[in-house]
């Protein structure tokens, strides 16, 4: 994060029909529950939560990025990981030296 801070991240990756329940997001909940982690993340395969699992989140404030969110976002993924390159820096130039001081 900009700020310094922490955030626990847990991926599921899951059949896009199957809903994932509460109990298989208990441990990642309890984990990020430390005050290490200021901030929770929870990337899904599939949009499906159990009602239990949805309150939990909802409860702990977890951000959600789910598989439609992952596939309206597909214009900005590459297609594959050899297509991905590093972002071109600008070249440094430097400045114009300043003027000598003058010792009076």
């Amino acid at each position: 994060m900009t700020d310094g801070s922490l955030c626990a991240i847990q991926a599921k990756c899951f059949d896009e029909n199957r809903d994932i329940p509460k109990s298989e997001l208990d441990s990642f909940i309890s984990a990020a529950s430390h005050r290490t982690f200021q901030h929770r993340l929870l990337v899904s395969t599939t949009d499906g939560l159990s009602a239990n699992a949805k309150r939990m989140l909802a409860d702990q404030h977890v951000v959600r990025v789910m598989r439609s969110d992952l596939e309206s976002s597909l214009e900005v993924w590459a297609a594959s990981i050899d297509d991905l390159s590093a972002p071109v820096q600008p070249k440094y130039s430097p400045r114009p030296l300043a003027p000598p001081a003058g010792i009076e």
